[in-house]
């Protein structure tokens, strides 16, 4: 059990890891965003560039590199690069207010744990930060 308090001086276990596992969540979504968006624009500058070679399409626009080919998997990485960027900032606003108001984190803890389960299940946050998240959040559950 936790048993650190605000007057105690000292720093929540359960805080310290939820900022932590939700700093791992942001900056994996945030690096995977932008490796999506410098992977796009290359794309982008190469398609249009070469005309009709097979991988791009040639004249009936169903090669394996075409836009409307992979533009599913791209939304895809998209959302779930979005949802461990949420995750994450989720976590580390819990963490944060855990320390700012121990009494109330079990609360946090419900919502560190959830935003963390998501952030693990979207497969960002080099896996670590969602992990640290849910021991986080089960620490601050755990504290009466």
């Amino acid at each position: 059990m936790e048993n650190v308090s605000k007057t105690g001086g000292g720093i929540a276990p359960s805080a310290i890891l939820a900022v932590i596992g939700g700093a791992f969540m942001l900056a994996g979504g945030i690096f995977t965003l932008s490796m999506l968006s410098l992977w796009n624009q290359q794309m982008g500058m190469t398609m249009y560039g070469l005309g009709g070679s097979m991988m791009m399409g040639g004249s009936s626009g169903w090669g394996m590199m075409t836009p409307g080919g992979t533009g599913l998997m791209w939304w895809a990485v998209g959302v779930m690069s979005a949802i461990s960027v949420g995750a994450g900032a989720v976590s580390i606003a819990g963490g944060l207010a855990i320390h700012r108001k121990p009494e109330s984190a079990g609360i946090w803890g419900i919502g560190i744990l959830i935003a963390s389960i998501v952030g693990l299940v979207s497969m960002s946050g080099f896996f670590v930060g969602p992990i640290l998240g849910i021991i986080g959040g089960i620490l601050a559950m755990a504290k009466r």
